[in-house]
């Protein structure tokens, strides 16, 4: 299960936390090289080992998710820093003025009329 953490830095700080968070990935990377290379070690044996080939595989695709994942939150949070160096932006389109509402409104009952008597 994954779970967001939330933790607040310096402005400033910003672009050397992303780049922490992008070292990290970098072990994940050495693990997916090697074990492409062992990949093809299998299959180009004499007797190609297809299970042990496949458990690489999918271990390769969970890792690459895994990598993609924590690259999309480095993207996320630059595209926020970025916006924060820029400054406040303003509204491209004009508030909207309230109108008043002019139906009639159909109650979903009859409300009962004064009696004459």
């Amino acid at each position: 299960m994954r779970v967001r953490l939330s933790y607040s830095v310096k402005l400033e700080e910003v672009p050397e936390h992303v780049s922490q968070l992008i070292d990290e990935e970098w072990d994940s990377i050495g693990f997916c090289d090697h074990t492409i290379k062992e990949i093809i070690d299998l299959l180009n044996s004499e007797d190609p080992s297809i299970d042990s080939s496949l458990k690489k595989i999918d271990k390769i695709r969970q890792t690459l998710g895994s990598i993609d994942l924590r690259f999309a939150e480095c993207e996320s949070i630059l595209e926020g820093y970025r916006q924060a160096q820029s400054g406040p932006t303003e509204p491209t389109e004009a508030p909207i003025e309230e109108q008043p509402y002019s139906q009639k409104y159909n109650t979903p009952y009859e409300v009962p009329k004064e009696s004459t008597k």
